[in-house]
């Protein structure tokens, strides 16, 4: 039995931490008192299903095998700020000690233990920090050796799984192996949305890219740039545009904003970019452009002014998958067993489980609050706790997805 979850987000306790329960659909600020209880609970719900999982599997008389598939420790959001320092794991492992004392125990029942790393806990490449981790998690991926894992195959099973962000143009690593490495999405974490969070806890819980565009609108008008809010007059947006020029449209969202603290080739970059932007909307959307237009005209008018971008991770996930399952070009991180069956990633926090092309591609979704948007500009909280469960039955592996909140109650 093999049970596949992702994106945890540990972090070391702060403002800044994603691993807690919510019960309440509230989005107040995560107050200490708060926060300690919603983190204490986590812990609790964190090693029920790891019990849980081993007496499932214990019924059967199969080994269980935990595959973290990326994105479980937070290392974007633990301070100290520099990169490769194992302190960082030490106050992580400090913060959510009841969750690793639960990975201990599991793996001393007989469990595995399998950590394949995304782009959040990218660091852990890095030889002395992932050896910093094992000090913590002794039995972690001891069937490879303790080394760290970009991707994980099981050729009998036919399985392949990777944390997926490079398949995001967003977090894409041009050499997955370099610790060192800041993708453009990393950067954004670091110098934006650490900065906000403390103040705006919703700003990395919003699902939907529509939604997030809204939310910034409400509570971050600074970050629009003034021709980016000219543009949101068209009546109606392209649908046409080439990749890079949408995720110009994003640079240029976060554009004008103030006392970041930027480094000046990161500005410089952003600055690049913001000017492509401009001449795109110059060139090829003057034509749609109305004068007059409030800021606030904009807020109640339709369609969104996130067309452009909507979606465009996830639809970039499907076109990829589908790609690698028909076995055309697709740049996976190890090679695809011939007798493909299952393609598992995780990153877009989307629970899914899909036929494509006679065979399944799924995403772990993940365990954290998520702001769902209910009106055009309100938002309310629900906790997920998703995870994909791959059992063998008579000779055969199935895959299904699993809703940890029913396998704990």
């Amino acid at each position: 039995m093999k049970i596949i979850i992702s994106d945890l987000h540990m972090g070391c306790g702060d403002a800044l931490e994603d691993f807690r329960y919510v019960a309440q659909a509230r989005t107040r600020r995560k107050d200490p008192k708060t926060l300690r209880r919603q983190i204490a609970k986590m812990h609790r719900v964190f090693q029920r299903f790891l019990e849980g999982m081993l007496k499932a599997a214990h019924r059967c008389n199969a080994t269980p095998e935990l595959i973290l598939l990326g994105d479980i420790f937070d290392l974007l959001q633990v301070e100290p700020k520099r990169f490769l320092d194992p302190v960082k794991i030490k106050r992580i492992a400090s913060a959510h000690l009841p969750a690793f004392r639960a990975l201990n125990s599991f793996t001393k029942r007989g469990g595995k233990l399998t950590y394949v790393i995304g782009n959040h806990d990218h660091e852990l490449m890095h030889p002395p920090m992932f050896n910093a981790l094992l000090r913590y998690l002794p039995e972690l991926n001891a069937d490879h050796h303790h080394k760290p894992l970009s991707h994980y195959v099981d050729l009998d099973a036919g399985i392949y799984a990777e944390h997926g962000n490079q398949y995001d143009p967003l977090n894409h690593f041009h050499k997955f192996s370099d610790p060192r490495e800041l993708p453009f999405g990393s950067q954004m974490v670091l110098k934006l949305v650490n900065p906000y969070e403390k103040y705006y806890p919703l700003i990395d819980n919003i699902v939907g890219t529509q939604a997030q565009l809204w939310y910034a609108l409400k509570h971050l008008p600074g970050f629009l740039s003034k021709t980016l809010l000219k543009s949101m007059a068209y009546k109606r947006l392209p649908s046409t545009l080439p990749h890079e020029q949408i995720l110009m449209h994003l640079t240029n969202m976060m554009s004008d904003a103030k006392g970041l603290g930027w480094d000046g080739e990161f500005q410089r970059g952003l600055n690049k970019a913001m000017q492509a932007n401009e001449q795109l909307i110059k060139t090829e959307l003057m034509k749609s452009l109305s004068s007059g237009i409030e800021l606030l005209d904009c807020l109640e008018a339709g369609p969104h002014p996130g067309a452009l971008i909507v979606d465009h991770v996830e639809g970039e996930f499907s076109r990829k998958a589908l790609r690698m399952l028909e076995k055309k070009k697709g740049k996976t991180l190890g090679p695809i067993p011939r007798t493909l069956r299952f393609l598992i990633l995780a990153h877009t926090h989307q629970v899914r489980v899909a036929r494509i092309a006679k065979r399944c591609y799924a995403n772990s979704g993940c365990w954290r609050p998520r702001a769902l948007p209910r009106r055009t500009r309100h938002f309310r909280i629900v906790q997920t706790l998703d995870a994909l469960q791959l059992e063998q039955k008579e000779g055969e592996w199935r895959l299904k997805r699993l809703d940890a909140k029913k396998m704990i109650s």
